[in-house]
């Protein structure tokens, strides 16, 4: 029985030559359907001389193999470049990941390649752009301090919504603006508010300002 030539198939004892001159077998069915090429690359019933974005051409298989998930090229071992709106994963440049997720944050390597990381401050919803040591929106519970998230403010400054506020000059501690509990020296405290100086009626004990006794007395000791 005769055997039909690469690039042909038999169809009802015929041997029917392959629509695509590039194909060494192709469908019985229909001729336009390749099963495996002479050269390029098959994808879709086609032979291709070079494989499409997000396909790589197989040597051995002669066929475009899909790159993994987000990849637009790649060759066996990984992923080459990512499709737009993806980047590569920090922990593993082999693949490309979505980063718009929370907690994920776009960073720019020495090398110049954009990569994808978790933002690594605790208790942060969302880094700043660019910074995974850098908090820009903390848990509702905590306060913004520098780019950390913590439990309360440091000394010095009071908590305003989910950051904190410097003191007014020469208050050590407070509660707002208008409201000191205690001065940094040489000021004394008074009324709530930091004096260099108590004023007259009122004397300093080192810490605070207290009244005189006497109300006749204009400075008492």
């Amino acid at each position: 029985m005769k055997q039909c030539a690469d690039g042909e198939v038999k169809k009802e004892a015929q041997c029917l030559k392959c629509h695509d001159k590039n194909c060494k077998v192709c469908s019985g069915r229909d001729l336009n359907i390749c099963l495996e090429c002479k050269n390029g690359f098959l994808i879709g019933g086609k032979c291709v001389s070079k494989c499409p974005n997000t396909y790589r051409g197989d040597i051995e298989s002669k066929k475009c193999i899909r790159c993994p998930k987000y990849c637009r090229t790649c060759d066996k071992e990984k992923c080459l470049d990512c499709s737009i709106g993806y980047y590569k994963a920090a922990s593993n440049t082999k693949f490309c990941v979505n980063c718009e997720k929370p907690k994920l944050v776009i960073v720019t390597l020495k090398s110049g390649l954009k990569v994808c990381d978790i933002c690594k401050v605790k208790n942060c919803l969302n880094c700043q752009s660019g910074k995974v040591d850098k908090c820009e929106v903390c848990h509702i519970t905590m306060v913004n301090v520098n780019g950390k998230c913590l439990n309360k403010c440091p000394r010095g400054t009071f908590k305003k919504g989910q950051t904190c506020v410097k003191c007014t000059k020469g208050c050590a501690e407070c509660l707002s603006l208008d409201f000191c509990l205690d001065c940094v020296k040489p000021f004394v405290l008074h009324l709530s508010k930091c004096l260099k100086k108590c004023p007259r009626n009122w004397v300093s004990n080192g810490k605070k300002c207290v009244k005189c006794i006497q109300n006749t007395c204009n400075r008492c000791l």
